[in-house]
């Protein structure tokens, strides 16, 4: 069976709204599946490839300076500007030379935090 993207599927993935994955490919491939010795052949499901959203500026974004007690913790971060901690690729996003969220946060840097305003009017949509 070849790849089949998720939108020829009759069974879809359901994705939150706040999803950064709401809008990658998703993908179906039968393949097999398990150890050398009880392998079968299963459908696996797989994302595509993310693109970055843009996130806007705004006079209303927040800067924080990465200290050495959230550094590396991009979702305690997140917590403690927006009140969860799966928000982290928002900031993520918000700082393109952020390639790797872990080892790129370290102290010292200082990331933007985009206005909630800006995040729910321009990304969310």
């Amino acid at each position: 069976m070849a790849t089949r993207e998720l939108s020829q599927l009759t069974d879809p993935i359901d994705l939150d709204d706040i999803s950064r994955f709401r809008f990658a490919k998703v993908y179906e491939e039968n393949v097999k599946v398990g150890n050398p010795t009880k392998s079968k052949w299963g459908n696996v499901r797989f994302f595509g490839m993310w693109a970055r959203p843009d996130i806007p500026s705004s006079i209303h974004d927040r800067y924080h300076q990465v200290t050495a007690v959230d550094q590396y913790r991009l979702d305690k971060i997140a917590y403690k500007f927006y009140g969860a901690a799966d928000m982290a690729w928002v900031i993520a996003s918000a700082n393109p030379t952020v390639i790797d969220p872990v080892e790129d946060i370290v102290a010292g840097r200082v990331l933007r935090i985009p206005a909630t305003s800006v995040i729910f009017a321009e990304v969310l949509k």
